[in-house]
């Protein structure tokens, strides 16, 4: 059972497997509105993300994710859980997220050790000074390192309230293996029980039912397994440019998620 104290992200995702991303994100990001939520102006953010595990991948095998964010001069410090599905579509999950402290870091190391995952404490003073250095002082190591570029646009209802949630744009750049691969999806983020989430990706599939599929796998995983797929002799028909995946490519993406993820 998930700790109701412990803070949630509800969100669906849809990834882009065929046809023309840049041009699907250019039309959505036009859009006055969606499922009767108004759309704000999009801001556009460059993420830089950096993933941390053990050695022997402790935090994989608990299901949680460690990541260092850097984007508009902020540098965040995060942990995310395992993922649950929603009736209706869309997931759930354990989020913690705070600046890049000795505050943070103590919160998430108690969250860790909840779950099963013992670390060394942080040593004082935290990552205040030098997040890498803490974290590696704790036995963790980089193992992935992905930049996006975000196209974001806050959903609003009626009445000027704040924002009900978010859609995200998202352009990734993976390293796998010496090459850049391209990931491209869009995120729905709920913040309010008044959005309604199915409808916004019912919508969003009917831009274009054949190029936009439901993706519920976090793009730490989704990177873990472009990692395997093109470990050794990937086939050629998985890729339908050398730094994008055909539809072919995707089928045997979910393949590997399935297998990591089980």
């Amino acid at each position: 059972m998930q700790d109701s104290s412990i803070p949630t992200e509800v969100e669906a995702t849809l990834a882009v497997v065929a046809g023309d991303p840049e041009g699907i994100f250019e039309s959505i990001a036009a859009w006055p509105a969606i499922a009767g939520h108004t759309l704000s102006a999009a801001t556009v953010l460059t993420l830089h993300d950096r993933y941390f595990d053990t050695q022997t991948g402790a935090l994989a095998g608990a299901r949680l994710a460690l990541r260092i964010r850097e984007t508009e001069g902020a540098r965040l410090l995060a942990l995310k859980g395992k993922s649950r599905r929603l009736e209706g579509g869309g997931i759930t999950r354990l989020e913690l997220e705070g600046p890049c402290s000795a505050k943070t870091l103590a919160v998430i190391h108690q969250t860790l050790a909840r779950h099963g995952v013992g670390l060394p404490a942080p040593a004082a003073p935290g990552v205040d000074g030098d997040a890498d250095a803490a974290l590696h002082r704790m036995g963790l190591e980089v193992i992935q390192d992905r930049q996006t570029r975000r196209l974001l646009r806050r959903l609003h209802g009626g009445g000027g309230e704040a924002p009900l949630g978010e859609l995200a744009l998202d352009c990734v750049d993976y390293r796998v293996g010496g090459r850049r691969l391209r990931h491209w999806e869009i995120e729905i983020e709920s913040r309010s029980p008044a959005l309604d989430l199915a409808a916004c990706i019912h919508a969003l599939r009917e831009h274009d039912p054949r190029a936009l599929r439901p993706w519920d796998y976090s793009k730490v995983a989704t990177g873990r397994a472009l990692q395997k797929l093109c470990g050794s002799a990937p086939d050629p028909a998985w890729f339908a440019a050398p730094d994008r995946l055909s539809p072919a490519g995707y089928e045997a993406l979910e393949t590997m998620l399935g297998g990591i993820l089980d």
